[in-house]
């Protein structure tokens, strides 16, 4: 078994040869890496990490010449910095043959603090971001290309604000909620912008305002008739800003702007006219 370090504390990767006594320092944060090979052919591993869908350490190769390895696991110290402590990482180990991948795996760790956690990356299959081919465990998505901001990221990683299907390759759409649209409404997956017949903010559900009853969409995404904080109410209709009760509103009877059934003995009609006293006399 060979052991290597890789300092992703710092912008530069260093892979160090026969460093056992280092390894067993304490004190250090990161990951002690145990890459079984699988029975493939490779003369390198290249290491990286992923944490919240972003790179967690400049990824490193070792050796930094290439050697044939195995049969037995070979063993790599990621040293990481502090700020991931708590976090969970994704480790992906890519096994190479004259600098080309031709075996991959992966696995995931909570990164402790002055602790070096256990991992055991087994290479499997080969995943290659950009293939339209989704490597399970490895790769969240690949959508045929290394294009950061269509959703599925260069990393083959769902980009924040992004749900992608499970086709290969994949396809990927904006997600509208209160993140990505808090200033309009959601129509389906798409973010409109806040109007009458698409009224709504901080990625609510659009609705169309009733023509009868609302003469706009007000700031707080609410359907509204005139400065009013509502739209206008059963057998009401809105008229230059203001809800009134009338012939063409309300099958009962009107008590001013308010539409009544008709039916009480003081206050009795239809076809919405002014309610009227049918009380005996």
């Amino acid at each position: 078994m060979s052991y290597f370090r890789l300092c992703a504390f710092s912008a530069l990767l260093v892979a160090v040869f026969g460093c056992r006594d280092q390894v067993e320092q304490k004190g250090l944060t990161g990951v002690q890496l145990t890459v079984e090979l699988n029975g493939h052919t490779v003369d390198q591993l290249l290491i990286s990490g992923t944490v919240d869908r972003d790179l967690a350490f400049d990824p490193g190769t070792v050796p930094e010449a290439p050697r044939q390895l195995g049969p037995e696991p070979e063993s790599v110290t990621v040293l990481l910095a502090t700020r991931l402590v708590g976090k969970t990482v994704l480790m992906r180990a890519d096994g190479l043959l004259r600098g080309t991948r031709v075996a991959s795996g992966a696995g995931a760790i909570e990164v402790q603090r002055e602790r070096l956690v256990p991992l055991t990356i087994t290479l499997g299959e080969v995943a290659v971001c950009g293939d339209g081919q989704v490597a399970a465990g490895i790769e969240e998505c690949d959508d045929e290309d290394l294009d950061d901001g269509d959703g599925c990221s260069a990393l083959c990683l769902i980009e924040e604000g992004y749900d992608c299907d499970d086709s290969e390759p994949s396809r990927c759409e904006r997600i509208c909620d209160g993140t990505t649209c808090p200033d309009g409404c959601c129509d389906g997956s798409r973010c409109r912008t806040r109007t009458f017949s698409t009224c709504g903010i901080s990625g609510s559900d659009c609705v169309a305002c009733n023509t009868a009853t609302a003469d706009n969409c007000s700031a707080d995404g609410e359907c509204v008739c005139g400065m009013q904080d509502r739209a206008c109410s059963y057998g009401q209709r809105c008229v230059g800003g203001g809800c009134i009760c009338d012939i063409y509103s309300c099958d009962g009877c009107c008590d001013g702007v308010d539409c009544l059934g008709g039916t009480e003995q003081t206050k009795c009609g239809a076809g919405g006219k002014a309610c009227e006293d049918c009380s005996p006399y």
